[in-house]
């Protein structure tokens, strides 16, 4: 089980406890969430993230490009992961982002299953308290 907001509330927390806890503060961050779980006892498989942005893509290569590009360039300050969910893109998307990105993990399918379906399959993988697109 991954050290997440939902893994720590399955281990007896509730949404309530935590934002007691946390004493509002908002956006939860990576640092706060592991401290309430050194302190409540709770074990998590590895280190927890500020944010997921999960990315799901069809074909547009070079937008694909552009958009991790200023995700990591303008990204400062958090810890963060970004899924990018290849939809079975005949345009070579997935391999441009494994050589140019290897920090991203790289989802692919190998038939189409569009945006909700890929979503869905990102979101069960993230790892990060909050997430991008929030859904």
């Amino acid at each position: 089980m991954r050290c997440s907001r939902d893994a720590l509330e399955s281990r007896g927390g509730n949404s309530a406890n935590f934002r007691h806890a946390l004493r509002g503060l908002w956006p939860y961050n990576a640092k706060v969430w592991t401290q309430l779980a050194d302190v409540r006892g709770w074990e998590c498989d590895g280190p927890l993230l500020d944010l997921t942005i999960i990315v799901t893509n069809y074909k547009p290569r070079d937008l694909l490009q552009s958009c991790l590009e200023s995700v990591y360039h303008y990204t400062e300050g958090i810890s963060f992961e970004v899924i990018c969910i290849d939809d079975a893109s005949p345009d070579g998307s997935a391999d441009m982002v494994a050589e140019q990105f290897p920090q991203v993990i790289v989802i692919r399918n190998s038939e189409r299953q569009l945006y909700a379906r890929n979503h869905n399959v990102g979101n069960a993988n993230r790892a990060g308290a909050l997430r991008l697109p929030p859904g």
